[in-house]
């Protein structure tokens, strides 16, 4: 028995110090150290276009490149102690002498230590890996250059090779929706988050971007779309970085230092092709020049795909919001939108803010010109489609183009955010002092007005020129605003009051003083 325990004692051990000496050999096993953290093998994916980095071959001094994901030991890396190892082959990613990415056995050089740093492979010397661009069908080149932060030099390492990270949203089209056509015809896309979120919060943002009214100078669709074809067709790109786009360092951000309303919802994005403050329901024809006005078919194919393809109905509150034409958009569509949610569930808090979109003060314009002529014609051409209840009672919609007419219908909470003097919703202006002096006075007095009707909107107006609040950094995290709900003297800001909005928590309604320019203000015009 004795000898039998000593055989089976020594047995173990040698066992243990074998399985132990196959690892260090090996660098296998769920012991492979990815940030000083234990991790599985991953793959290294591509956030520009999802692929995954690939060895071109498993033998010493093969190239690397990307292509689409397979279960295979080939795409699988770990990166310990600097070395980026593929399972498969055991050989690391190394930089040569001429600056080329070839697979080398592990050497603990220099040229094999590669660090991961927000979301960047960065080699010893500060190169990142990068893609340069695809030489064939679902394949793409990668190199090392400068470290510029751009989406071409973003990757994500995860276990299953799916790209998900709460900054990156993914493309879902609206192929399945024969209206949610773009001016061009293409089919309308979507981005949404591909991780869930903290919360159980959904905010949907609409993107602006102007308008068009075929043959109008100034505003023909046939010009917009040559300079601007991204304002009229569909966008391809896999994936939306909310790091590398205007929302990252405001509603888009993660911290809830910077973004206390938003820091923590589901987030969604619209890009925006249709050129009619996603109103629109004209089909192309001669009268529009052939182009296709369909934003108000986009917005209503969205909203019924979120219903049936997310959590969008379990969510305890969802918030519309968008910038210039979307802002314009969220005003047509709150009430519309928060109507197909109740339909499925009437607890959700539904809630809407409107930057920069339609309050504006009409009766300030130079000599027989009116802004109203302009926003007629769009409304005709595009067949438009605004608020229900007020256009039941205003069959022609003039009364239901602008939030300055039109906000004693809108039912669902929402709150408007304005420049005193926005530099680009303007028309029929001059250059005068005192022109702009009558602009603020009327401004004021009709948000004056729309709160003591409404006293539970939201306001925002800062007496500086810019367009689009959420974007501009003075007005969005330190420029103080004299508070209308607030103790006498008091002043907020403009994310703290977006997250008493969301709250329903005073205050929430902040007006400057029109006499004179907020000292934060960085533009004079």
């Amino acid at each position: 028995v004795t000898s039998f325990s000593l055989v089976l004692s020594y047995s173990r051990k040698m066992f243990m110090i074998l399985h132990l000496y196959l690892s260090l050999f090996n660098g296998l096993g769920d012991g492979s150290i990815l940030n000083g953290k234990q991790n599985d093998w991953i793959y290294v994916v591509s956030t520009l276009n999802g692929e995954v980095l690939t060895p071109k071959s498993n033998i010493d001094g093969s190239g690397v490149y990307t292509t689409g994901k397979r279960d295979s030991p080939d795409q699988l890396w770990s990166l310990r102690s600097g070395c980026l190892q593929n399972k498969f082959s055991k050989l690391c990613l190394h930089v040569d002498t001429s600056g080329e990415l070839i697979m080398s056995r592990p050497n603990g050089e220099t040229n094999q230590q590669w660090h991961f740093d927000n979301g960047s492979l960065i080699l010893y010397n500060g190169l990142a890996l990068e893609i340069e661009c695809s030489f064939h069908e679902d394949i793409s080149s990668v190199s090392v250059q400068t470290r510029n932060g751009n989406r071409d030099q973003k990757w994500i390492l995860r276990a299953d090779g799916l790209l998900k990270a709460p900054n990156i949203l993914e493309s879902i089209s609206l192929r399945d929706y024969p209206l949610a056509t773009c001016n061009d015809n293409t089919n309308a896309v979507y981005f949404r988050q591909t991780e869930s979120s903290p919360s159980n919060k959904v905010f949907v943002y609409l993107r602006g971007g102007g308008f068009c009214v075929p043959r109008i100078p100034g505003f023909d669709c046939e010009t917009r779309c040559v300079e601007e074809p991204h304002l009229c067709t569909t966008t391809t790109e896999p994936y939306f970085d909310l790091e590398d786009s205007p929302l990252a360092d405001n509603i888009g951000s993660s911290d809830p230092e910077v973004n206390p309303a938003f820091h923590d919802f589901f987030k969604i994005y619209v890009p925006y092709c249709s050129s009619d403050v996603y109103t629109g329901t004209r089909d192309g024809s001669i009268l529009t020049d052939n182009f296709t006005f369909h934003g108000h078919h986009i917005f209503a194919a969205l909203t019924e795909d979120l219903i049936q393809n997310t959590w969008i109905t379990q969510a305890e509150q969802v918030v519309l919001l968008g910038g210039s034409a979307g802002a314009m958009g969220t005003e047509a569509n709150c009430d519309y939108f928060a109507g197909e949610l109740h339909a499925v569930n009437a607890s959700i808090d539904v809630r809407c803010i409107s930057d920069s979109g339609s309050l504006y003060p009409y009766d300030t314009h130079t000599p027989f010109c009116s802004p109203h002529l302009l926003e007629y014609a769009c409304f005709e051409v595009w067949n438009a489609v605004s608020d229900a209840s007020c256009m039941a009672e205003h069959p022609d919609g003039l009364a239901c183009i602008s939030a300055s007419t039109s906000y004693s219908y809108v039912e669902t909470p929402y709150m408007l955010l304005m420049s005193a003097e926005d530099t680009v919703i303007r028309i029929c202006t001059e250059d005068e002092q005192e022109f702009w002096d009558q602009w603020r006075a009327e401004l004021e007095a009709l948000a004056r007005k729309i709160i003591s009707e409404v006293p539970n909107i939201g306001m925002y107006i800062a007496n500086c020129p810019f367009h689009e609040a959420l974007f501009y950094d003075p007005t969005y995290g330190s420029m103080e605003i004299a508070l209308v709900d607030g103790e006498e003297g008091s002043t907020g800001i403009l994310k703290d009051l977006v997250a008493n909005f969301l709250a329903g928590k005073h205050p929430y309604q902040a007006i400057d003083d029109m006499s004179v320019r907020n000292p934060l203000c960085t533009n004079n015009k």
